[in-house]
Parts: structure tokens; C-alpha cells; sequence
């Protein structure tokens, strides 16, 4: 990968991090702050092609899932919310 693009990916994650602050679990706050710090750690050790070992890109994916299940539900009950009204 191009460290460019991994640190594309790493102001993007840090982005959502600091949207989902207050909306979402600690936990997942906590593991996204992980996955930031993995990948950090990767474009520190990478030169002209950063290596992301596939146990970082399996947190990586596995934390967005976790972060789009907190605001489908989240969506979700608003709708429920907003037709009860």
C-alpha cells in the first residue's frame, strides 16, 4: 500500500473517531482507537510501500462493521421514534 493512502485511511478513521465519540460504546471507541494505533504503527515501519499484515485489516474492516451496526441502529430508532410521534 502507498503510504499516502494508509495515511489517507488513518485521518479517515481518526475522523469517524472523533464523530462517533459521544454516540457510540466505549468499547468501540476503544477498538477504534487500536486499529488507528496498528496502522500508525505500520506506516512508521513501511517505506515506499507500507505492509499492513492481514490481522490490522481484519480489525480494520471488523470495527467499521461495528461502527455501521451503531448507526443502523441508531437510525433505526429514531424512525421508530419519529412514527410514534
Amino acid at each position: 500500500m502507498k503510504p499516502d493512502d494508509l495515511k489517507l485511511c488513518i485521518e479517515a478513521l481518526k475522523a469517524l473517531r472523533q464523530e462517533m465519540h459521544e454516540e457510540t460504546d466505549a468499547s468501540v471507541i476503544c477498538k477504534l482507537e487500536g486499529v488507528i494505533f496498528q496502522l500508525e504503527e505500520c506506516l512508521k515501519a513501511g517505506g515506499h510501500c507500507v505492509t499492513v499484515p492481514a490481522e490490522t485489516r481484519y480489525n480494520t474492516l471488523e470495527i467499521l462493521g461495528d461502527v455501521l451496526r451503531v448507526v443502523t441502529n441508531l437510525s433505526e430508532l429514531v424512525r421508530l421514534w419519529l412514527n410514534v410521534q
